[in-house]
């Protein structure tokens, strides 16, 4: 399984903490944090990537609402919400307004914490937690000092609803938006499909006695699949006896 992050960074930028790291040579007091602007009573675009290895995160503004307008390069209809939830790799368009007092705001980029495997050799994540498992940008309005206090409070990632946006989108912890909530702008019509094309590769995790499977399409036999292939390699002999099983195996894991 992979390792938990040591930092998380925002356009390459954070602080970092290495006093927990077991490498005591390296500089303790490093980094930056990502800043921009935004003018009072306009309206902004943020295009939210995420280049994470494994750890799915949530992204959110202190005191601003957000607007999902665009996912994965299809523009839909609004969705508000005070956070987005990012698995790796997605991309998520989010509109912002600059209607709040003048003065700076944090951006959030937090850890899912409960969504990914923290511990690793028993070691668990120090360097994460030692900048509180996120990273932190500054959103300044006008001319303000980006070095002054932030003001604004953070929201509640865990709350399912709110007293501005009314309830949130996300309806399961870990979870995408539900499947039917985001409707394209623009209606088009489905390719079509041949009979040969449909491919269907269902992911699902289970955490048996404090040791967490993964499955694709209900196969767990990766570590198993392997072994096999060592065994081919160094002996030069085939464990694949059953010409059934062998198509089976490859056939699962050539994804």
């Amino acid at each position: 399984m992979e390792p938990p992050p040591d930092n998380i960074v925002i356009n390459g930028r954070h602080v970092s903490n290495c006093s927990t790291n077991r490498d005591k040579t390296l500089e303790c007091t490093a980094g930056s944090l990502f800043k921009t602007r935004v003018q009072t009573g306009n309206q902004v675009r943020l295009r939210l990537i995420s280049n994470s290895a494994s750890a799915p995160l949530y992204f959110s503004l202190d005191n601003h609402t957000l607007s999902i307008v665009e996912i994965d390069g299809t523009e839909i209809e609004p969705i508000a919400t005070t956070r987005v939830f990012l698995n790796p790799g997605q991309r998520y368009s989010v509109l912002i307004s600059a209607n709040q007092t003048v003065g700076n705001y944090k951006m959030r980029v937090a850890a899912a914490r409960s969504c990914f495997h923290l511990g690793h050799m028993g070691e668990g994540a120090p360097s994460l937690a030692s900048v509180n498992y996120q990273a932190v940008g500054v959103l300044s309005y006008d001319d303000v000092d980006d070095d002054l206090k932030p003001i604004g409070n953070p929201w509640d990632l865990s709350a399912k609803s709110n007293n501005i946006t009314g309830e949130e989108p996300w309806d399961n912890a870990c979870r995408d938006l539900p499947f039917d909530l985001p409707q394209p702008k623009t209606k088009k019509m489905a390719s079509g499909v041949g009979d040969g094309n449909y491919h269907s590769f269902i992911f699902s995790r289970e955490d048996i006695n404090g040791t967490v499977r993964s499955y694709i399409n209900d196969v767990s036999e990766l570590e198993d699949f392997c072994i096999r292939v060592h065994t081919v390699l160094t002996t030069h002999t085939d464990p694949f006896r059953n010409s059934k099983e062998r198509r089976h195996l490859v056939e699962s894991h050539e994804l």
